[in-house]
């Protein structure tokens, strides 16, 4: 019984690593932010705003998750934070040079607040498992997937902007369905 505990405590801590390293896409936003001002023209006023909202956003809703966990559970209150998350993530793509209202509502509000349920459930999940003297180990295993998101983020975001881009300028100058020589 006591080893089933230990290696389902194991499988909470990689699933909440897990949701981290999904989730740190907040930390990444310094080159979400540059390609707005340098594509878009936005100013960095601009362009930082929907990071300063998610992050006020993400604060809020840490303090509403906890008590919401207590209530529903870890599995809940994660879930609901990666349909937000997600959902903010795809009103955000809406965004456009003129218009910024999705990215400030969907990644500033509705990411940020499904962030801060998801990392809020991530850590006390985990800890629950283990004794004592473990868990600071477990705490910042769990935790290290929030900054360690950007590791991997920043170069597929680099990525995708530069397939992109190359897609646009093709669009511009070949018709569609021909090779591009």
């Amino acid at each position: 019984m006591q080893q089933r505990a230990v290696a389902r405590g194991w499988v909470v801590t990689f699933a909440g690593l897990g949701i981290n390293l999904a989730l740190g896409v907040l930390y990444s936003w310094s080159i979400i932010g540059k390609a707005l001002t340098a594509e878009w023209g936005w100013s960095a006023g601009q362009s930082s705003l929907p990071y300063a909202t998610a992050v006020g956003v993400f604060a809020l809703a840490m303090v509403f998750a906890g008590r919401a966990q207590d209530k529903l559970g870890p599995r809940v209150v994660a879930s609901v934070g990666g349909v937000l998350t997600g959902a903010g993530l795809l009103v955000a793509s809406f965004a456009t040079a003129n218009v910024a209202w999705p990215m400030i509502a969907g990644f500033g509000v509705l990411a940020g607040a499904g962030i801060g349920l998801g990392y809020a459930s991530a850590t006390p999940a985990a800890v629950k498992w283990f004794p004592p003297q473990r868990k600071g180990f477990i705490t910042g295993l769990v935790v290290s997937g929030f900054g360690l998101a950007s590791v991997y983020i920043a170069p597929r975001e680099h990525r995708i902007r530069r397939s992109s881009a190359t897609r646009r300028s093709r669009s511009r100058t070949t018709p569609p369905g021909v090779p591009r020589r």
